[in-house]
């Protein structure tokens, strides 16, 4: 999958359980220009079984998903998304694209998140990241 701006992603999800985190980076994302949509999940859980349905629809066309992933929530934190993430066929992956998202920058978190192969970047929260066109 090749995208050339914000808006090739047919959709954007923000997992985080940090509501207010959540917000600010829904109202970045729209303040930069992203026009589709955004959604929210403050359970990782709930965005992991999102992910997992939209591997599984027998889809011709290939949507784009970009993931923004806070890495310390409670139940399933960000690295058991990633591991979970990580069973599925790289043909059902293919269309995701991961950001991980930390309060701290903590480079053993960056390390960690740049040597996962599932991972596109990582960035400090809440997101304020200018996307280039």
């Amino acid at each position: 999958m090749s995208t050339n701006t914000l808006n090739d992603f047919e959709c954007i999800l923000l997992i985080d359980d940090d509501a207010l985190s959540n917000q600010l980076s829904k109202n970045h994302l729209r303040n930069i220009g992203y026009l589709n949509e955004i959604i929210i999940f403050e359970r990782s859980l709930d965005g992991f079984d999102y992910v997992k349905a939209k591997t599984k629809k027998n889809n011709p066309i290939k949507c784009s998903v970009l993931i923004f992933i806070d890495i310390n929530m409670p139940i399933l934190d960000g690295w058991g998304f990633l591991e979970r993430f990580d069973s599925f066929e790289e043909h059902e992956k293919e269309i995701f694209r991961i950001i991980v998202m930390a309060s701290s920058h903590d480079p053993k978190d960056i390390k960690k998140a740049y040597k996962d192969k599932n991972v596109s970047g990582y960035m400090a929260k809440p997101l304020s990241v200018h996307f280039k066109g």
